[in-house]
């Protein structure tokens, strides 16, 4: 099969559960990896496993098993929270707060699972 009909499958497939805006983006998302050239058998029974836990309320970073957090790809799993925008907002302020780099900056982020508070901070700063 190939990727575009792939994607229309899966729009399809999200659309009454999702929304038509929302199933297009998980179908980008589920399908950045795959390319533009046709799926293969083990592609599309991963495809369709993503499809079922989606469609059961599983959230689309835990499926993809990562997300993306100012501009760097963290691994996420149902044992992490979800990081949210407004924790990319909070990064950003604490950058622009803290912007001389040759004072020491010190960081606890204590069972929020990801790590991407700290992490970013330290890489960005």
């Amino acid at each position: 099969m190939s990727s575009a009909q792939a994607r229309h499958d899966v729009v399809e497939a999200l659309l009454p559960a999702f929304g038509e805006q929302e199933a297009k983006a998980m179908a980008r998302l589920l399908l950045f990896d795959m390319g533009q050239h046709p799926l293969h058998p083990e592609q599309m029974a991963q495809l369709q496993t993503q499809l079922e836990q989606l469609l059961e309320g599983r959230p689309i970073q835990y499926v993809l098993g990562h997300t993306v957090f100012y501009g760097f790809q963290f691994r996420t799993d149902q044992r992490a929270l979800i990081p949210r925008p407004e924790t990319e907002e909070l990064v950003r302020v604490a950058l622009e707060f803290f912007p001389d780099q040759r004072l020491p900056l010190s960081v606890l982020d204590s069972g929020t699972g990801s790590a991407c508070i700290p992490i970013t901070l330290t890489v960005k700063r």
